[in-house]
């Protein structure tokens, strides 16, 4: 039988790979959706806020596609495929997955105190790895503070959580295990939907022979954030888009500060920083935008097109001014 599905695909790769996203995909969004459900409810119970778990959990959970891809890349001594799959997806995350939410909920108010305790955090943090990597390298050294910088976020979100007089102590485990249970089995087809997903893409890519930053950019960053997508949009319409917004946050920290940084003390990366100028500065542009949302402590639908035409004038000025990177 494997046989047989290995003949088909040799024989029609684009539209086998096509009908795996679509399987995929399908996987994914039901994941999603039941993630959505056991996650909030494990947050109520243990009393604490939608956007730590969204932060902490969902975050790590939904950003193993990326990690995947990255370890790929820096295997095959492909720096490009490392930066531009964690770096490129983070932009992806602050417009068009933050964009999907706000389309979804139309008009959101944030709740968490902790997201309006932590923004200035979140723009420092956001621009650390593009501050190490002026020297064209991200040393093991580095890598260690990335990872530093990381757990220390996580620890000032939990002791601004303490701080605010959620957290419980005396939540039994017999009322978590049913939660508990329905995240790991979601966590698991999340990881495995987004790994087909992302090596159907790249597929997809190479029978269209585009090149492999462009690939790690667009469509390993897009389709590993499909996951963030889904829940996001799941949190919106069902009234925890605190969980969503910190799963956006989280994410970018997870890839940026702790898997980049774990790569990094595995073996150190090395990109000129030249090539990645126009990355650093549409991130900050981006979390700039995210913390104006946060201050205003509003999200409209008016405010995902802006992120949705600001992430389209990224992938054109990539395209066009993307020197040293393998766009071209």
């Amino acid at each position: 039988m494997f046989d047989s599905l290995a003949a088909v695909m040799s024989a029609y790769p684009l539209p086998s790979y096509l009908l795996i996203v679509a399987a995929s995909l399908v996987i994914m969004l039901k994941s999603a959706d039941l993630a959505v459900s056991g996650i909030s409810d494990y947050a109520k119970r243990l009393g604490v806020s939608d956007y730590l778990i969204g932060t902490v959990v969902i975050a790590i959970a939904s950003s193993m596609p990326e990690l995947m891809s990255s370890v790929t890349g820096q295997e095959a001594g492909e720096s490009g495929i490392v930066f531009g799959t964690i770096l490129g997806s983070n932009i992806v995350e602050l417009t068009l997955v933050l964009g999907a939410i706000a389309f979804a909920g139309k008009k959101i108010r944030f709740e968490s105190k902790v997201i309006e305790q932590t923004e200035y955090h979140v723009v420092v943090l956001a621009m650390l790895p593009f501050i190490l990597m002026i020297d064209g390298v991200i040393s093991r050294i580095d890598g260690l503070i990335l990872v530093s910088a990381y757990f220390g976020y996580l620890f000032i979100l939990w002791r601004k959580e303490g701080e605010a007089g959620r957290m419980k102590k005396d939540v039994k485990y017999n009322t978590l295990r049913r939660d508990i249970l329905i995240f790991l089995g979601c966590t698991a087809a999340l990881i495995l939907s987004s790994r087909w997903l992302v090596f159907s893409s790249i597929g997809i890519a190479q029978i269209m022979n585009v090149s492999p930053f462009l690939v790690a950019l667009v469509v390993i960053g897009i389709t590993a954030s499909l996951p963030d997508i889904s829940v996001g949009v799941r949190s919106a319409l069902s009234g925890h888009q605190d969980l969503g917004i910190g799963n956006i946050i989280g994410s970018n920290f997870t890839k940026a500060l702790f898997f980049l940084g774990v790569l990094a003390l595995i073996e150190p990366l090395r990109f000129p920083f030249q090539s990645i100028i126009l990355l650093a500065l549409f991130t900050l542009a981006c979390t700039a935008l995210v913390i104006w949302f946060m201050k205003k402590k509003l999200l409209t639908w008016k405010n995902g097109v802006l992120l949705y035409a600001v992430y389209i004038l990224f992938l054109v000025m990539m395209w066009f001014f993307g020197n040293g990177i393998g766009i071209n």
